[in-house]
């Protein structure tokens, strides 16, 4: 069971009457559950057990968050079209738009992928560090429309969240419930 957003403020020491957490606290939440992903996925033998989302692994997960941040970093997407027959799980513009970044990546080594990630990572949240502070300021989104930064932010933590606990499913390890990104992805 997911421990109330309430009781997650709490444990954050965030207000309780506070609907939104500052841009710092996304950022930082956001970084910590990549964090959390990269590690739980720097095995070789995780490397390539199925997960929760249909026809992903775990490095396809790390793929995913990084062809996504890396975007939103300013790399620009792969140049690759899927065979789509051999997709049958990628339906839908969304779905698709996603699976080109993952099946890019496919054939590309564990190591060179997690180079690639801590690289769009550090990237990232230089630029993050750097940029505005105000929620309301548009600003690319994930799907290459602006968005206000608050959500920007807080979409890219839910997805990051909920990656990592595929993740740590697929390894058989307990769900993170106990951190920022949970409580955010609880107030989603």
């Amino acid at each position: 069971m997911l421990t109330p957003p309430a009781t997650l403020r709490a444990v954050y020491g965030l207000p309780m009457n506070s609907q939104q957490p500052t841009a710092p606290d996304l950022i930082a939440a956001w970084h910590e559950v990549m964090l959390d992903a990269r590690t739980n996925a720097d095995d070789a033998a995780a490397w390539s057990l199925p997960t929760a989302c249909p026809g992903w692994r775990v490095g396809d997960l790390i793929a995913h968050l990084l062809d996504i941040d890396g975007f939103l970093a300013g790399d620009p997407r792969p140049d690759h079209e899927p065979d789509w027959d051999s997709l049958p799980h990628a339906v839908g513009p969304v779905s698709r738009m996603t699976e080109v970044g993952v099946d890019a990546r496919r054939a590309t080594p564990m190591a060179e992928i997690l180079a690639e990630f801590d690289s769009v990572l550090e990237r990232r949240s230089a630029q993050l560090a750097a940029g505005p502070m105000d929620l309301a300021v548009m600003v690319m989104g994930p799907f290459g429309s602006e968005r206000p930064l608050g959500r920007v932010l807080t979409m890219r933590t839910f997805d990051a969240w909920v990656h990592a606990q595929d993740i740590r499913a697929a390894r058989g390890l307990p769900a993170q419930l106990d951190s920022a990104a949970a409580l955010i992805t609880a107030d989603q």
